[in-house]
């Protein structure tokens, strides 16, 4: 049904801005609507098959990045469209002036997006938690996408501006990468330069690229490795959870395991979470918050989401997620859901920004 949902929405918005794009041009829509759709085939093709496209070379590179793009243009000229189509009730614009106002637009919130997410900026969060002994600063890095638009040099300001924060902490919540190209030990390097212990645990996108490389590549960069583990740092037990389903009957997510049959409900009873301790969960989507808090967690941290990253989904995220971005208390249970500091698909973001979450664990007395 979703998938019928989007491509009901994405042949509408073909179709209109083919119909505009004709007005503007004085042209036969027909033209355009098989312009936008040969593009948008192309941007999501591209799209898709960039996960796996290391050995395919720079020129596909490129096509990758361009088609990636596209997709974000695209949707804001859809926006810029419907705009001026809003204003235009009200004052008559002629063609050549309605496809200038529109295209400035597309131009601009388009240049501003790719700026956006260029620019990692942190977010500092108070959290209090019970039975703390004294405060901890925590670094929630989640979500880089490392890959055909990020490598070393974007990893060498995250971690530059993580160290610029003192942190006593640093956990990263999952799809460290996108795809296999910048997947190697160089690319990696700068995480041995965080001054604070690292804890790491997986994503879908680590898992659709290469989990078993990316976890030895984060390990020998000094990390430390979380898959269904529970350690102690800084006097809070932190329990590191594979990528994995809420339970058996989940549509949030669809895990790409070989086996299902590995979830947050049947996982988190195997810890045994000392309630006189503070706690934290780490899992990459911010699901089976229930089941996370009925084992005794008091606080989940989590990503995935990218806050939706782009308006309008930004809004709509809303709505397909319990928890989509920033602090959240339910089920007895504090959750911080970080938009992440880089991008899926389009390199871009309007209505969030690159997040380097820093969290300031407070002593709430006990619980």
């Amino acid at each position: 049904m979703m998938f019928l949902i989007l491509f009901l929405v994405m042949a509408a918005g073909i179709l209109y801005l083919g119909f505009r794009t004709a007005f503007v041009f004085q042209a036969k829509p027909y033209i355009f609507i098989l312009l936008y759709t040969v593009i948008l085939f192309f941007a999501f093709g591209m799209m898709m098959a960039g996960m796996k496209m290391k050995s395919l070379g720079p020129v596909m590179h490129v096509l990758y990045v361009l088609g990636n793009v596209f997709v974000g243009v695209l949707l804001y000229q859809l926006l810029s469209f419907i705009v001026v189509d809003i204003i235009s009730l009200f004052a008559h614009f002629s063609p050549k002036m309605f496809g200038l106002i529109a295209f400035l637009a597309t131009l601009s919130v388009s240049m501003c997006a790719i700026i956006i997410a260029a620019t990692p900026r942190t977010k500092t969060t108070d959290i209090k938690v019970g039975n703390l002994q004294s405060p901890v600063r925590v670094v929630h890095l989640t979500d880089l996408h490392l890959g055909h638009y990020r490598g070393k040099r974007n990893l060498e300001k995250i971690v530059r501006i993580t160290n610029e924060q003192s942190p006593d902490l640093v956990v990263i919540t999952g799809d460290l990468f996108e795809s296999e190209y910048n997947l190697n030990e160089s690319t990696l390097s700068p995480l041995k330069d965080i001054k604070a212990p690292v804890y790491f645990v997986d994503g879908n996108h680590d898992i659709y690229t290469n989990d078993s490389k990316v976890k030895r590549l984060v390990a020998d960069a000094g990390a430390r490795v979380l898959e269904n583990e529970m350690v102690e740092e800084c006097g809070i037990q932190i329990i590191g959870l594979d990528y994995m389903d809420a339970d058996n009957n989940s549509t949030e997510d669809v895990v790409p395991h070989e086996s299902k049959t590995q979830t947050i409900r049947n996982t988190m009873p195997k810890f045994v979470i000392d309630s006189a301790k503070p706690s934290i969960v780490l899992h990459h989507s911010p699901i089976g918050g229930r089941f996370i808090a009925e084992a005794g967690a008091g606080l989940f941290l989590a990503g995935h989401t990218h806050g939706g990253q782009m308006f309008p989904l930004t809004i709509i995220n809303n709505y397909l997620f319990e928890f989509n971005r920033g602090l959240y208390e339910k089920y007895g249970m504090q959750v911080y859901v970080s938009c992440g500091t880089g991008t899926f698909g389009p390199p871009m973001r309007f209505g969030t920004t690159s997040e380097i979450a820093v969290l300031n664990l407070l002593p709430a007395g006990n619980r």
